[in-house]
C-alpha cells in the first residue's frame, strides 16, 4: 500500500478512535456531521486501491475455508451494521450501504 493510503488510514483511525474514546468531550476535536460528507472525496481513491486488494484475499479465504463472502457477511451482518446504526444519521447510513453494495463489500 502506498504512503498516501497509510497516511489517510491513520487520519481516519484517529477520527474513529477519538469518536469511540472521547465521546461527549466539551470541546470536540472533530465536528463529525460537518466532515462526514467530505470523507469520500478524501478517501475514495485510497479505498478503491485497498478494495482491489481485498477481493483477491476474499477469494482465497473462501476457497481455503469453504466459506462464501466472509468479509461481506462480517461487514453486513456482524460489526458493520451495528457501527453504522450507532454512529451515522440515516441518510449517511444509506450512502455507506449503497457504496458497500456497489463495491461488493456487504450482504
Amino acid at each position: 500500500m502506498s504512503n498516501t493510503y497509510l497516511d489517510e488510514f491513520q487520519r481516519l483511525q484517529d477520527i474513529r478512535e477519538y469518536a469511540n474514546y472521547n465521546f461527549g468531550s466539551k470541546v470536540p476535536k472533530y465536528e463529525y456531521l460537518q466532515i462526514a460528507d467530505a470523507f469520500y472525496a478524501a478517501t475514495g481513491e485510497c479505498f478503491d486501491k485497498v478494495i482491489d486488494l481485498v477481493h483477491p484475499i476474499q477469494r482465497k479465504i473462501d476457497t481455503f475455508y469453504s466459506v462464501h463472502m466472509s468479509i461481506q457477511a462480517a461487514i453486513g451482518d456482524g460489526f458493520g451494521d451495528d457501527l453504522m446504526r450507532m454512529y451515522l444519521p440515516k441518510a449517511a447510513e444509506e450512502k455507506v450501504i449503497e457504496y458497500l453494495l456497489l463495491k461488493n463489500l456487504t450482504t
